[in-house]
């Protein structure tokens, strides 16, 4: 893709070729590869190259569970303009996640993740949701889910906790308390 755009004398540019590959290696295991580089100019005179490396897999060993791996690696590269001098910085994520579906009400969700940045500590996040709706048929659907986020390098944590009853009146038409 490409992109120059001109305003008020002022000139931006955006180029980038990325190439992404997803394959099914055996049933239940699928693989993605993604290639890509990124070419900006500024209207401030500074160029930037980027460069990303992403690649992931799901494995499905049973229809009620998958486990998600996923990595990304970016690279960018800036100069000129207003920068006294060339910077270079990077950012390598990566996540593992497992999904459970036991019941068709019932759905579990949990990963980890961890990031590592240039000139910052790295950093894990987990994750973990949980959404139960006992009442799946029929016109009154109730629901509740639950969902932590623990970033364990900041001690941080956020906690959702969301019940919901849904009415189903008449077609296209409904209550939703959430």
């Amino acid at each position: 893709s490409g992109r120059k755009e001109t305003v008020v004398d002022q000139n931006t540019e955006n180029n980038a070729f990325f190439l992404n590959n997803a394959a099914q290696l055996y049933p239940g295991v699928d693989a993605n590869l993604g290639l890509g580089i990124n070419f900006d100019s500024a209207a401030t005179g500074v160029k930037t190259e980027s460069r990303q490396v992403n690649g992931g897999m799901t494995l499905v060993p049973h229809r009620t569970m998958a486990f998600n791996l996923a990595y990304s690696d970016t690279t960018r590269k800036s100069s000129g303009g207003n920068l006294a001098k060339e910077t270079t910085d990077g950012t390598r994520t990566s996540e593992v996640s497992v999904a459970f579906n036991p019941l068709q009400t019932l759905y579990l969700f949990a990963s980890l993740s961890t990031q590592a940045r240039t000139g910052a500590p790295s950093s894990k996040t987990w994750n973990y949701a949980a959404s139960w709706s006992p009442l799946r048929d029929g016109a009154l659907h109730f629901g509740f889910s639950y969902n932590e986020t623990i970033d364990v390098t900041n001690s941080q944590k956020q906690r959702s906790i969301v019940p919901n009853l849904r009415w189903n009146i008449a077609r296209g038409s409904y209550v939703d308390l959430t």
